[in-house]
């Protein structure tokens, strides 16, 4: 049987969509607060430190089967990235900006973890 890719897990996809659209609320749920209360700042950078990174998210979970495993962690390491950044605001800066270190840490993952923590955490991602 020949591969012809590989893609995310739907149940994972699913779990980070909730997760998603869960910490949107949230964060909108604060920022309406904070509007009332006359601060407009939060209200302001919604559309840009919330819509921005979630539409992000969505782009790359609807992204075509991927050749290779290591190009799939890497999506998927970008999708928690982006969802750490919409969900922690005070480090979205430092967590953008480290935005390379999730290639490098998925490329260390793939090649220096021995195959026994490897092989289950794949399976758990990758269908």
């Amino acid at each position: 049987m020949v591969n012809d890719g590989y893609a995310l897990r739907k149940d994972i996809l699913i779990t980070l969509f909730v997760a998603v659209g869960s910490v949107c609320l949230i964060r909108l749920f604060f920022a309406i607060s904070s509007w009332r209360s006359g601060h407009n700042e939060l209200l302001e950078v919604y559309s840009f430190a919330v819509i921005f990174p979630a539409v992000l998210i969505l782009v790359l979970s609807f992204l075509g089967k991927t050749k290779t495993k290591e190009g799939l962690l890497m999506r998927f390491g970008t999708m928690v990235q982006l969802f750490l950044i919409i969900s922690i605001p005070f480090f979205s800066l430092y967590l953008a900006l480290g935005l390379p270190v999730v290639f490098l840490v998925v490329e260390l993952f793939v090649q220096k973890t021995p195959r026994a923590i490897y092989t289950p955490i794949e399976r758990m991602i990758i269908r």
